[in-house]
């Protein structure tokens, strides 16, 4: 039987002008942390003990408090917290902290080079001169790309369709998303409508679904095929 198509959730208005200045108000917020952190946890235990997880582990609208601090402590992992508002101050060894929006990924050639020529100088990898958008030695580097609540606020398809210029063969999207969470007034118009739509977009993009659990905290696993 072929899965008929949830309801659709209808779009909310476009974000509100100055998005990174009201991010900056919302810093270090969080919603129903404790639930969620607890399917981190066992989320990312799983794919480190099957060999799955990777070692570069790029967050996504990271926010003032990473999931990505729930990685087994045992995992050998480099990881990239991107937000609009990160406070790039604050590094540490395995970790590196880029403001940037990543809507702006490929749109904003200045701000891409920037961004591109730091996870290059991060990884020991050849950016290009002055940060080229994407050179051979930056290609397919991303094992793992965890976003949580962070797809209702973007073009959520230009952006994975972007990451996925960087993502390598057989590596994983995490997603932790549900239609219409969160603040609606900074929600995009191309954000997320429903988890059938998301997952028809995957499938469409070569992406292949691995895990899905449906109640909240939602979740879903997709491999780059």
């Amino acid at each position: 039987m072929e899965k008929s198509p949830p309801p659709q959730i209808s779009q909310s208005p476009e974000p509100l002008p100055n998005k990174k200045g009201l991010w900056k108000g919302l810093w270090g917020t969080e919603y129903d942390h404790t639930r969620k952190e607890d399917m981190f946890l066992v989320t990312f235990q799983h794919l480190h003990n099957e060999g799955q997880l990777g070692r570069v582990i790029v967050d996504i609208g990271s926010g003032k408090y990473p999931v990505t601090r729930h990685l087994p402590p045992e995992a050998q992992v480099k990881v990239i917290a991107v937000d609009i508002a990160s406070d790039e101050k604050q590094q540490y060894p395995n970790q590196l902290k880029i403001r940037f929006d990543i809507e702006n990924l490929f749109r904003d050639q200045e701000a891409t080079r920037a961004a591109v020529s730091k996870v290059g100088e991060f990884l020991h990898l050849d950016a290009g001169q002055d940060g080229a958008l994407c050179t051979p030695d930056m290609q397919k580097q991303i094992d793992t790309i965890v976003c949580s609540d962070v797809l209702n606020y973007v073009d959520y398809q230009k952006v994975i369709t972007s990451l996925k210029t960087y993502m390598k063969p057989g590596a994983r999207l995490i997603l932790a998303e549900m239609p219409g969470r969160g603040y609606k007034q900074l929600h995009s118009g191309a954000g997320l409508d429903s988890a059938y739509t998301l997952e028809s977009f995957l499938e469409r993009s070569g992406f292949e679904i691995e895990i899905r659990r449906e109640n909240w905290p939602s979740l879903l696993v997709a491999k780059l095929v």
